[in-house]
């Protein structure tokens, strides 16, 4: 994904789960910090992922305070694109 991130031309949500073991955070951080440079973007703060300290690997099965932030997030996300794409 690295190396292909400079094609990456779309917005970008990555809902990034802060207890996960199964998969490495910084690599995702260094994941979005690429894309800017491409014309894509990760749509956390400062462009980086969206964060959901405390919750495991899969967001969308976790316990309710982590699943309802992810899902929150990601209705945002796309709202945001369908209001971006009908201008």
């Amino acid at each position: 994904m690295l190396e292909d991130a400079r094609k990456v031309q779309v917005p970008v949500l990555l809902l990034q789960a802060g207890g996960d073991k199964a998969v490495v955070n910084s690599a995702q951080d260094v994941f979005c910090a690429a894309l800017p440079k491409a014309g894509g973007q990760c749509h956390g703060r400062g462009g980086g992922p969206v964060r959901n300290p405390g919750a495991m690997h899969e967001l969308f099965i976790e316990d309710d305070a982590y699943r309802v932030t992810a899902l929150n997030e990601l209705l945002a996300f796309f709202a945001q694109q369908q209001v971006q794409s009908s201008r």
